[in-house]
């Protein structure tokens, strides 16, 4: 089987004002800062794939997983070089994982 990975690489979140007379009444929330610096779609199986480098000014990567997929990954770059593997973090769904300019995620799909 294979899975979807979209990666979308973020410079950041911006702080929203929230205007609202429902209760419990928050003045701010966080989102994504936009446009997004680059966007890659990966097709993973049951050997590692690696990600293009991240673009300059990437503080983060926003990973959505196909519904019903779960993945396992690595962060690569800055000396490290390591195959994601069944012992990886696992993620499923949307996750947010720091990664900086020049990185890469090696990501493997789940096999559990």
């Amino acid at each position: 089987m294979t899975a979807t990975v979209d990666v979308y690489y973020r410079s950041g979140m911006i702080s929203l004002v929230v205007n609202s007379t429902d209760k419990p009444n928050f003045d701010s929330t966080y989102v994504h800062a936009e446009p997004y610096l680059g966007k890659q779609q990966l097709t993973v199986a049951a050997s590692a794939v690696s990600s293009s480098a991240a673009p300059t000014d990437t503080s983060y990567a926003q990973v959505i997983v196909q519904p019903g997929r779960k993945v396992r990954y690595e962060v690569n770059g800055l000396g490290r070089s390591v195959d994601a593997t069944a012992e990886s973090p696992m993620i499923f769904g949307e996750a947010l994982i720091a990664l900086g300019q020049g990185q890469t995620l090696s990501v493997i799909e789940d096999a559990t």
